[in-house]
């Protein structure tokens, strides 16, 4: 009785820095995003921990609690 399977064993060969470079595209990404976007909101006076919006309260933050400057 066949299944169908002949029996020829096929094998996909994929270099070391490819594996590596489609594993660190996501995390590259999210810090080419996440640092330039933290940075601007704490310069339009958003906690830089959470992201609170700290004009009404301006020497800490009432959500997590960080000191700012």
């Amino acid at each position: 009785m066949s299944n169908g399977w002949e029996g020829d064993a096929r094998y996909v060969v994929v270099p070391p820095w490819l594996v590596t470079l489609v594993f660190a595209a996501l995390p590259l990404a999210w810090v080419a995003i996440a640092r330039p976007w933290r940075w601007l909101c704490s310069k339009l006076g958003d906690c830089p921990s959470c992201g609170y919006d700290l004009r009404a309260t301006p020497g800490r933050c009432p959500e997590c609690g960080t000191i700012t400057p």
